[in-house]
């Protein structure tokens, strides 16, 4: 009778050992880090600038389907040739996985995504491109505005096109200072009760014509929360 009491203990104690690594892993999530790479022609010929960013993802949402748990680094900034000066395009951040449907033949062989680190850069399909903006004035916040990827040219003018949008797993540090280094302006405007970083209105076809452009299309909230503390 003892023996056997002392094996159900036994095996309840495995079980829930099992079971507690189970949780741990669902609620341990995903994380790696992604390189999106914009690239495009100009009159002056190709140009090309990347962001890399490490993303998040609890492994229960792989079932569900929802979005990124997180994406920390900045959005990609292009500078492009101009004859009037240099002009600045944009590739914003969102929380969608975009690498685990790029790589979806490649994780239903091994769910290790950071063993993808070697695989060439990926061509993105349009259905995951990131909203693009630019600014007539880099210096005036009131200036933003979208840019169709399919129509660069209306925006910058004869000569411009979106040649490709890629994505790699890699091991690259992720990036940061470059988007501070050209919308220097940014951190400091401010309002609102709690002196916070003002969004932006990217004009739009609603009819209150704009939508808020949050600072976080741009940084990921742990630099917007950095912005905020050396501000007090």
């Amino acid at each position: 009778m003892a023996v056997r009491l002392w094996k159900k203990v036994f095996v309840g104690f495995v079980a829930l050992i099992a079971l507690i690594v189970w949780v741990y892993s669902m609620l341990g999530g995903l994380e790696w880090r992604e390189k999106v790479t914009l690239t495009v022609t100009t009159p002056t010929g190709v140009k090309s600038a990347y962001s890399v960013h490490r993303v998040g993802l609890p492994r229960a949402d792989l079932v569900t389907g929802r979005s990124l748990k997180y994406r920390r680094g900045e959005a990609i900034v292009l500078e492009l040739p101009d004859s009037s000066g240099p002009r600045y395009l944009f590739a914003l951040l969102d929380v969608r996985w975009r690498a685990l449907h790029i790589y979806k033949d490649d994780l239903e062989k091994s769910s290790d995504i950071s063993g993808l680190t070697k695989s060439a850069p990926r061509v993105m399909p349009r259905e995951y491109y990131p909203i693009l903006v630019t600014f007539d004035d880099i210096t005036k916040p009131e200036t933003v505005k979208p840019v169709d990827p399919n129509n660069l040219a209306a925006t910058f003018g004869e000569g411009y096109a979106l040649k490709s949008v890629t994505l790699e797993i890699t091991n690259e540090r992720v990036t940061e200072g470059r988007v501070e280094e050209v919308l220097g302006w940014w951190p400091s405007f401010r309002g609102g009760p709690y002196n916070s970083m003002k969004s932006l209105k990217l004009p739009n076809d609603s009819p209150r014509g704009w939508k808020h452009l949050s600072p976080l299309s741009f940084w990921s909230l742990d630099r917007v929360k950095k912005f905020n503390e050396t501000s007090k």
